[in-house]
């Protein structure tokens, strides 16, 4: 503002608008009007329309029409605007300091960062503490995981029903009736305690079997 380039010249309306930018507030502060300190938020200042007119080298009457226009596009507030010093304040002020903008993205994203780790870290916690750890046990070993909350579900269900010895003797039942080869073709995990009951199938040891041929595959090629 005090550079050479900037003073002493007829302004332009794109130049007195920058120049109200300029004249307001960094920092609140207090300014005296008739022997009364008043309190001036930032991006507001107390101005009179001779000492803009005297800036810009605009009368007094391009001054108020300038004023009125920023006014009616929403770019300015008035308060008591008259000879007298009146109370100017730029509208979303916040928006033209660059630099402040900018910290303000920065720590508001930062916060939304946290806040989200955050949150993910408490689903995290709550989705680790819905399963038992018998339950991650057997689901760990089981070749065929599917599903994991509907096979918490159902795993619990059966060990309700008939105790977690019970339900852990029928997969290991079933686990050893397969060969290696065949663990990808077992049931899924959600399936064996669901609703068709396959573990009670497997209440006894039984020798290995060929799934594939029960499920009618022995004569096809699978890829």
């Amino acid at each position: 503002m005090e550079n050479w380039i900037w003073e002493k010249r007829v302004f332009s309306k794109a130049e007195a608008w920058i120049d109200l930018i300029f004249l307001v507030n960094f920092a609140e502060g207090t300014h005296l009007v008739k022997n009364e300190l008043r309190t001036v938020p930032r991006g507001s200042r107390y101005i009179t329309l001779r000492d803009l007119g005297e800036r810009w080298k605009w009368s007094t009457t391009k001054v108020i029409t300038f004023l009125d226009l920023l006014q009616k596009d929403k770019m300015i507030t008035l308060q008591k605007r008259n000879t007298e010093k009146t109370m100017l304040t730029v509208v979303n002020w916040e928006l033209y300091q660059l630099k402040d903008s900018e910290e303000k993205t920065r720590k508001k994203q930062e916060k939304n960062t946290e806040v989200t780790l955050n949150n993910k870290g408490k689903e995290g916690n709550k989705e680790n503490n819905i399963y038992t750890p018998e339950f991650e046990k057997w689901y760990s070993e089981y070749p065929r995981q599917q599903s994991k909350q509907d096979s918490a579900k159902n795993f619990e269900k059966r060990r309700k029903e008939h105790g977690l010895e019970f339900i852990l003797q029928c997969s290991r039942n079933y686990l050893d009736s397969l060969s290696e080869d065949k663990k990808e073709y077992a049931f899924s995990s959600n399936n064996f305690f669901g609703q068709k009951a396959y573990y009670l199938d497997y209440t006894e040891s039984k020798p290995k079997r060929d799934l594939m041929a029960e499920l009618g595959f022995e004569d096809c090629d699978v890829t």
